[in-house]
């Protein structure tokens, strides 16, 4: 038997991270050896598509970003292969590019980042959802599906909670087509 909920959105609760795909895909070429081996912009040496691609394939979201970036034994170099028959290897580039979604700064946004944006709309509900509402983060959308993300999303919330609180982080395989 199917049973259907009354979802409620109000518009107090929602926030916007106004960072660009592009912004995002640019963080993985801030690497100065990609640019002094193969001499080329992003824009020239793919299009968007591969760079989709390659986020795709080789990004990841760190549970523990400021240890990874000091990190210099952690092996997390990976090759992509370009269609010209040039390889470029990402180390650091795979867990910086998806990382302004948790630290706008890093592209000098004063935004809040995704955990604190969603626990400020937690803040906002009415008390009489709050707890039903706290408890469960539904994630949609094709930036979710980076390897880590839903793991990270709760660290950060459970940060920010004045109690313990079990969040349950809902992260179906079929999101990066979801909509809220």
């Amino acid at each position: 038997m199917n049973r259907i909920h009354l979802k409620l959105l109000l518009k107090s609760e929602t926030n916007v991270i106004p960072i660009r795909i592009l912004e995002a895909s640019a963080q993985l070429w801030r690497n100065r050896g990609i640019k002094k081996e193969y001499g080329h912009s992003l824009l020239s040496i793919l299009k968007r598509k591969t760079v989709t691609g390659i986020k795709e394939e080789l990004c990841y979201i760190s549970l523990d970003f400021n240890k990874e970036i000091h990190d210099k034994d952690h092996h997390r170099e990976k090759d992509f292969h370009l269609l010209d028959g040039q390889q470029i290897t990402l180390d650091q580039e795979r867990f910086l590019c998806p990382e302004p979604m948790f630290k706008p700064k890093m592209l000098l946004d004063d935004s809040s980042g995704l955990h604190s944006l969603a626990f400020s709309s937690i803040l906002k509900a009415p008390e009489t959802f709050r707890s039903k509402t706290l408890y469960r983060v539904a994630l949609s959308g094709g930036s979710t599906m980076f390897p880590c993300f839903p793991e990270r999303i709760r660290n950060e919330l459970v940060c920010l909670a004045p109690e313990d609180y079990p969040f349950q982080v809902m992260a179906s395989p079929r999101r990066i087509n979801s909509t809220w």
